[in-house]
Order: C-alpha cells, then structure tokens, then sequence
C-alpha cells in the first residue's frame, strides 16, 4: 500500500489592494481643484471664462462659418450703425460686422499670447536653468551663466515695450514679424526666474542625497530640480498670456505693422488702430475691441491667481480639508468614580 501524499497546505488568501482605481483618484482630484476654485469665486469665474475663450477659439478657428457674418465682409448691414440686434457690436463706415471681426481676431489674439510665452518659457528657462544650476567656480558652466547673465541684463535694460516697437520697425509689417519683436524681447524674464527658483532648490538636502547616492546629474535636473520649480513657472506663464497680448496688441496699434482692413488676419490691436480717427464719432468701434483685450487679460490674471492656491501643497491641503467633518473625539477610559476604600490600620502604606 504505497503512501499517502501529504495535504497540500492552502495557499494564503491575498486581500484586495486598498489602492483607488486611477477613475477614482482622477475624480478625488477634480474634487480638490473644485474646492480650491470654490474658495476664490474670482478664481473659478477666471477659470470658467478661459475655458469658454479657449473652446470659442478652436470653433472659430476650424469652422469660421460660425460667424454671424465673414471676417473683413463689407456692407454686411447700414454702414455706421451703432449697435442693434442685427449687429450687436455695431458696423463701421463700411458696414463691417464689429461683433463678427472681433470674434475673428479671438483665435488669433490666443493663439499668439500662448505662443509667444511658450517660445519664452523654453528659451528662457532652459536658459535660466543652465545658469543656475551649472554655476561651479572655475568651470566651463560658469562662463556660460556669466554669458547668459550679462545678455539677459543688457537686455532688461531696455523697456520691453519701447525695445519691441524697435524691433518691429527693423522688422517689417505682418504678424509673423511682430511675433518675433515681441518674442526677442520676453526671454530674459523667464531667465531671472528660474535662475532663482534652482539656486533655492539646488542647495536642499534632497539634492545632495541624492548625489551621494550617484544619480547622474541630468536625471537630478530633470526629476528633482525641474519638478520643483515647475509650479511657479505655470503661474508665471498663465499671469504672463494676459501680458502678451496688451504687448502684441500695444505694438500692433502704434506702429500699425497688422494691415487690417485690408487682409486677414483679424487682430484687436489694428482694429484699434483703424478706427482710432474715427473713435469719437464711432466709438463703438474701438471701445468692443477694447473690451475684449479686457476680459480675455482679466480672465488669465484670475485664473492665475486660483493656480497659485491650487499648486501651492500647503494651500490645497487646507483648503481641501476645509469641507471635511471633524471626528468626534475618540472616547477615553471609563472613570471610577467610587471612592477608593482607607488602606486598613497597620497595613503598610
């Protein structure tokens, strides 16, 4: 009778993972943006008017037919009209729909203001970042940080604006030519910024930890030093959008490099520069341009100003925490409250 072959012992039972589903976290994290917003209401109106702006422009962009009537279309209604329901913004001297054409110059006005201080945070924080942080006295990093310090004060010592407008004029008419004036003259900003922001980070004992324990130092760059000064540079770079366009506009208006009427594209500073001789007569044609350059900055400044509640940890741990319930307190050991017997005579104390 052969043997009997020894029970196999149970395998152990793994308990479920308490870890939340990435649905689950992603909705914990719309939570906390909501409480964050729903503190500042200015933030969340910010916030709710960039997204409007934002998803306006990309309809106008891929379908301009939504327009009440074409970009730059003439005697679309009375010449010289003031507002109406037909033409809410007006119409000039040649029956040009304001509201039309200042929706027009949405797409483009955005795109503009992204895109100059996309150009300017690359440039000038990989710029910023090789000046502060390879900055070793007696080193091939330390004259390139002179370099790049030296040419960031020669040219923070020129108005932005004035040294723009001097650009643009060397430069020529069109928007591509305005988008680089601008542009050369809105690095060295973001240079002096995260020089900053690395020289405080690049001194923490993380930093040295992490040396020691021999990651190489492109990877601390990328993972310890980048990540930790990212969180200024967004709201630097969203308070920054609602600067580019007054600037772009600004430049547009004074040296009249847009050609508007004439050819697209539609912009909210040569609509201004156009009717500029006609504004007492028309003054709806200049004050709806106007407007729009307003809410559009205003909108980025609030949403701006929200970002830093919600990037800031300490910020958004409370005031995420705000809504939630206090726990009762924890109940402590029953008290006895008979009282305690007199030890018995000649008993030790």
């Amino acid at each position: 009778m052969g043997t009997r072959p020894a029970a196999e012992s149970p395998r152990p039972v793994v308990p479920p993972t308490s870890r939340p589903s990435p649905w689950r976290r992603a909705g914990r994290g719309a939570r906390t943006v909501y409480r964050v917003l729903r503190t500042n209401p200015l933030s969340l109106a910010g916030f709710i008017l960039v997204v409007l702006l934002a998803v306006a422009a990309v309809v106008i962009y891929v379908d301009p037919g939504v327009l009440p009537y074409p970009a730059l279309a003439i005697f679309t209604g009375p010449p010289k009209s003031a507002p109406t329901w037909g033409h809410p913004f007006g119409t000039d001297e040649l029956g040009r729909d304001i509201f039309s054409n200042v929706l027009a110059a949405l797409p483009v006005d955005l795109a503009i203001g992204v895109t100059i201080s996309g150009a300017a945070l690359l440039i000038g924080g990989s710029l910023g970042l090789l000046a502060g942080y390879y900055n070793r006295p007696r080193s091939a990093g330390a004259v390139a940080s002179t370099v790049i310090l030296r040419l960031t004060d020669l040219f923070l010592s020129f108005p932005s604006l004035i040294l723009a407008l001097a650009f643009t004029v060397a430069l020529g008419r069109g928007v591509v030519q305005v988008v680089v004036a601008v542009l050369i003259t809105w690095w060295p900003y973001y240079v002096r910024l995260v020089r900053g922001e690395v020289l405080a980070v690049k001194n923490q004992p993380y930093i040295y930890a992490a040396r020691a324990a021999g990651v190489r130092e492109g990877r601390i760059v990328l993972r310890h030093v980048l990540r930790n000064v990212l969180e200024p540079l967004v709201v630097y770079f969203t308070l920054d959008i609602g600067t580019v366009i007054v600037t772009f506009s600004t430049v547009a208006f004074v040296t009249g490099a847009l050609p508007y009427p004439t050819a697209p594209p539609v912009e909210w500073g040569s609509m201004i520069a156009t009717y500029y001789d006609v504004a007492a007569s028309l003054p709806w044609t200049v004050v709806f341009p106007g407007l729009a350059i307003l809410v559009t900055v205003l909108s980025f400044s609030l949403l701006g100003d929200g970002l830093r509640d919600l990037l800031d940890p300490r910020s958004r741990r409370v005031i995420a925490q705000t809504g939630a319930s206090v726990p009762p307190p924890t109940a402590g050991p029953a008290r006895d409250d008979r009282p305690v017997a007199p030890p018995a005579t000649g008993a030790p104390p």
